[in-house]
């Protein structure tokens, strides 16, 4: 008998074989063409995810990273989704907290996580203070955030940590990220809150994270390096599409500060009730952002007309650039662990106000720097 033919499974089974042995070959061929022509600069893996409620966050318990010429982060997320070392949502006896509001400035791209703002405040609080009182700074920043955002993430889960301050770090562009977010919109009087924008690119995203081994292999790839580039991209573009479509550019321009200014008022009025003070820190634009710099003095001029503790980030910076000090990488305009520490210093000084009016009549309170 002469032999039988395959059958209709092996046979589908050749074929998908030799499908995906080709397009293994496809993929390698067009990894090593961009590797050797075109190779991407940055590499970077953010272990973020879309959410209804507060538009973007951290996958809890997840690790990420970027990797360029001017640093090699490692993005360490613990249980709760911060950039920090657990901690537990009821504040411990003894215990007070300063709970840091903001986007990647705040989580601390471009530094390890010990050189964040957060961590040389934390530190600098436990060297100078009573050692029966204990200080924790919690870093909840996450990466292209805005206002909205944190606004979102207090009353849904930064609340829950019962912080004693609320440090809300206002970046150049968190004006555009409040918009595009969809997260609270002006609707007269009113802050109306929604459901955070989605797209499909974020969807797509989302899927490619159960893919088994493929953030493993993201963190060598230039291929996939390129490709996530060009989703990121695409989604920032459908939203600001959505945004901008059929609105007056001058009156787009209006209602983004307008809606800045209620945000910050918003989440004043949270704070206060939880009998949390609420500081705002201005990050300095960059020098060649100059729309920026109008729109962080407007809102400066806010800040102090409306009586919010400030620090204005912004003279100290610009005189760190005037004696050649390095506050921000060149390429992503992050700030270097200098600019962390400049952060955490002007924070401080701020901080000795804030918690002596808070522990008026008290022996307790925050050291100072005097003496």
């Amino acid at each position: 008998m002469g032999a039988t033919s395959p059958g209709p499974l092996l046979r589908i089974a050749s074929i998908l074989g030799k499908a995906f042995l080709s397009l293994g070959f496809f993929l390698a061929i067009l990894e090593i063409g961009i590797r050797l022509v075109a190779p991407v600069p940055r590499m970077a893996y953010l272990p973020v995810m879309w959410d209804p409620d507060v538009g973007v966050k951290h996958i809890p318990d997840s690790r990420g990273f970027i990797t360029c010429s001017e640093y090699d982060m490692d993005l360490v997320i613990n249980s709760r989704g911060l950039r920090d070392r657990e901690h537990p949502l009821e504040k411990p006896p003894g215990t007070r907290r300063i709970l840091c509001l903001g986007d990647s400035f705040t989580c601390g791209h471009g530094v390890a996580r010990e050189e964040t703002f957060a961590e040389v405040l934390e530190r600098s609080l436990a060297s100078a203070g009573d050692p029966a009182e204990t200080w924790e700074v919690l870093n909840a920043g996450v990466g292209g955030t805005g206002t909205a955002h944190q606004l979102a993430y207090y009353r849904t889960e930064g609340h829950r940590y019962s912080p004693d301050v609320v440090v809300l770090c206002i970046s150049p562009n968190d004006f555009w990220d409040n918009v595009t977010s969809g997260l609270y919109v002006l609707e007269g009087e009113s802050l109306a809150k929604r459901t955070a924008r989605r797209t499909s690119a974020a969807d797509i995203q989302r899927i490619s994270r159960r893919i088994p081994g493929l953030q493993s292999f993201l963190a060598r790839s230039h291929l996939l390096n390129t490709v996530r580039h060009k989703f990121a991209m695409l989604h920032q573009q459908t939203l600001s599409a959505r945004s901008v479509k059929g609105q007056d550019r001058a009156e787009l321009e209006r209602r983004t500060r307008e809606l800045m200014r209620r945000l910050v008022r918003s989440l004043r009025t949270a704070c206060e009730a939880d009998g949390a003070a609420l500081v705002a820190m201005i990050v300095p634009p960059l020098l060649d952002k100059g729309k920026g710099v109008d729109r962080m003095a407007d809102v400066v001029e806010f800040l102090e007309r409306e009586g919010f503790p400030t620090v204005d980030l912004r003279p100290s910076f610009a005189s760190a650039a005037e004696r050649g000090k390095i506050t921000n990488y060149r390429g992503d305009g992050h700030w270097t662990p200098l600019g962390h520490e400049l952060a955490a210093r002007h924070l401080r000084e701020t901080l000795v106000q804030v918690v002596e009016i808070q522990a008026r009549g008290s022996a307790s309170g925050l050291p100072s720097d005097r003496g």
